[in-house]
């Protein structure tokens, strides 16, 4: 009889789907869409506070969703691939709108 793997053994780690739990992260993503934007200019669009973005963005940029550019003390944030809007797209109809039946 084969034996549970000890919680000490390395095992190949999924990618995480949480970028998919927060309807905040789909309209940070929807927003950058559009265009490429700064913390600030997303937080004004979103009417959101800064921290949650500037967390969400974070998230993110770690999970590969939106990359990043330098502009001397700020930060320019855009879609990694514009394919993520449409996966995300798909995800925010399942999970977050009512079914029509």
């Amino acid at each position: 009889m084969s034996e549970w793997p000890k919680k000490s053994s390395k095992r190949p780690q999924r990618p995480s789907r949480r970028s998919d739990s927060s309807p905040a992260r789909i309209l940070i993503l929807e927003a950058l869409g559009s265009d490429s934007a700064h913390v600030g200019e997303l937080v004004e669009r979103l009417n959101l506070p800064q921290a949650v973005v500037s967390q969400h963005l974070r998230k993110l940029y770690m999970q590969k969703f939106v990359s990043r550019t330098r502009e001397g003390n700020r930060i320019l944030y855009s879609l990694a691939r514009k394919e993520v809007l449409d996966i995300f797209g798909c995800l925010e109809k399942c999970l977050y709108r009512p079914t029509e039946r």
